[in-house]
């Protein structure tokens, strides 16, 4: 995916998912490909994608975390505050914390 060869990684995801359809962790990984790549229908199928990963209850931390920025890109912040909050509430340490933390904050004043 750093490479942005975003063909062969969907591919080797659907064949990782193809043996473990609930693999929260691939199922993060190829959210991240459409999110990055942002073509067509990409942030809808990164949505389904980590939406599908969360629905395991053993989704990373940042699928939370790119949930809200979808939201946020859209700018649809009420949507985005719950998944920015949750990963917060997972990673409260993380490096991004208080990024994130300011962008609920200037969403609850652009709301």
């Amino acid at each position: 995916m750093r490479l942005r060869q975003y063909g062969p990684s969907l591919a080797l995801f659907d064949q990782l998912l193809a043996v473990n359809a609930g693999d929260a962790d691939v199922l993060f990984a190829k959210g991240e490909v459409f999110r990055v790549r942002n073509e067509g229908d990409d942030v809808t199928q990164a949505l389904d994608c980590y939406a599908r990963a969360i629905a395991t209850g053993q989704a990373p931390p940042e699928a939370y975390r790119s949930t809200g920025f979808i939201h946020q890109r859209r700018r649809d912040y009420p949507a985005a505050k719950p998944f920015f909050e949750r990963y917060l509430d997972l990673q409260p340490t993380a490096d991004d914390a208080e990024a994130i933390r300011s962008y609920i904050s200037e969403g609850a004043r652009g709301a």
